[in-house]
């Protein structure tokens, strides 16, 4: 991949975004939870909150006509655990996020699959500090200053904790060794249905729903694991399945 990121030094706290998504009620105007936005959330400055309530308004929230729209998005937030609750939040948030794909398709992917060889190295999951400095200056835009490079790092490993694929190690927390998710079987199902809403898609295949849609690969489940997930998802409602010609197929169960 030869295109260049910017660097990502700024990103959204989990708590302040449960805090704006706990006033978030359908039919609610974008005004009414601006307002309250600003009055429940904890930073001193305005800017600061605004920031923040742009990142929920724009990546977290449906919306209709200025209101927030009634949908099975709030109902899991709302129903799922503590931490389900952040799965589904972080999930979504990151779902497109170009520095998390980068890093998936470079370091963590190939990572997995050397480990997971007959006979692997003890080491095969390690990335040492240096290959993510390495990662993050060769895919930063050229003239990016190292604070930028560090906070880079910082801010991606951060947010691949989140996704449970990485494990920090070593004193200062700088290398990781990668991991397979166990994510909560909704929010798995619940990211399959937003892609097949959000890119259109009428059904996807269960194969592709394994090991090659965005919740597969933001969240690295084994495929047995991924099975149980897609199992739930239907039980609870948020897929459907179809057979054509002896093929699974997934649907999507509603927004």
């Amino acid at each position: 991949m030869s295109d260049f990121l910017t660097s990502w030094t700024r990103t959204l706290n989990e708590d302040d975004a449960l805090l704006l998504l706990e006033e978030a009620e359908p039919g609610v105007s974008l005004e009414e939870w601006t307002e309250r936005g600003h009055e429940v959330l904890p930073q001193p400055s305005r800017a600061r909150r605004r920031e923040l309530i742009r990142l929920v308004r724009d990546h977290l929230l449906d919306w209709s006509d200025d209101t927030i729209a009634d949908t099975r998005w709030l109902t899991l937030m709302g129903r799922l655990s503590p931490g389900a609750r952040v799965q589904l939040l972080h999930g979504r948030y990151l779902f497109d996020h170009p520095w998390i794909l980068r890093a998936h398709a470079e370091l963590i992917d190939p990572r997995l699959q050397a480990s997971e060889v007959p006979l692997a190295p003890r080491d095969a999951d390690r990335i040492s500090s240096d290959e993510w400095v390495e990662f993050i200056t060769q895919t930063c835009k050229p003239g990016t200053g190292p604070e930028s490079i560090k906070k880079t790092r910082s801010v991606l490993m951060r947010n691949l904790v989140r996704l449970g694929v990485i494990a920090r190690e070593g004193e200062r927390g700088e290398d990781a060794r990668v991991r397979r998710s166990t994510p909560d079987g909704r929010v798995f199902g619940w990211l399959i249905g937003h892609e097949l809403r959000t890119r259109g898609l009428g059904e996807g295949g269960l194969s592709w729903a394994l090991s090659q849609s965005r919740a597969a690969v933001l969240l690295r489940p084994t495929k047995a694991y991924a099975e149980r997930c897609v199992e739930e998802a239907i039980s609870a409602g948020l897929l459907r399945q179809s057979y054509i010609a002896g093929e699974s197929r997934l649907l999507d169960g509603g927004a």
